[in-house]
């Protein structure tokens, strides 16, 4: 039976800021699905604020017409699926950045600036809750018994 001493011991080693990051690293798949989903169903950057809209009425009824969940002349960034696919999560200190391996990915930020890249708060704080806290709760009993 361990003891409070060793408890304390352990409860001691918890180091959240240097397990933070890996934890980040672990659940890159799911910060890049939110990214993708603000941009999909809701045309918005990380601040929540709404992307332009297209210049062109023909090509934004198109555009509607493959996917009408951001609504009609708002832009999802995503036509033929590459500058989705290419979407990386990299994590830089105790920071982490959103970006794109694909061609596209300079043009795109000039248009619409580089702030599609990130989480609104409600997004992160989908991230946190769903996806970071269930690690760092295992991370801390871990810490604890062994």
């Amino acid at each position: 039976m361990a003891t409070i001493r060793k408890y304390a011991s352990n409860f001691a080693k918890i180091d959240i800021q240097a397990q933070l990051p890996k934890l980040i690293e672990e659940v890159a798949p799911e910060a890049i699905a939110y990214n993708q989903q603000q941009l999909y169903r809701s045309s918005v950057d990380r601040f929540g604020k709404s992307l332009k809209k297209y210049q062109s009425p023909s090509y934004a009824l198109y555009k509607y017409r493959l996917n009408p969940l951001p609504g009609l002349g708002r832009p999802d960034l995503n036509l033929k699926g590459t500058l989705y696919r290419g979407m990386y999560l990299k994590v830089q200190g105790r920071g982490f950045y959103f970006g794109s391996y694909d061609a596209k990915e300079s043009q795109v930020e000039r248009k619409y600036s580089k702030d599609i890249w990130g989480l609104t708060k409600e997004s992160k704080r989908k991230l946190a809750i769903n996806d970071v806290r269930p690690l760092l709760m295992g991370y801390i009993r871990n810490c604890i018994r062994s």
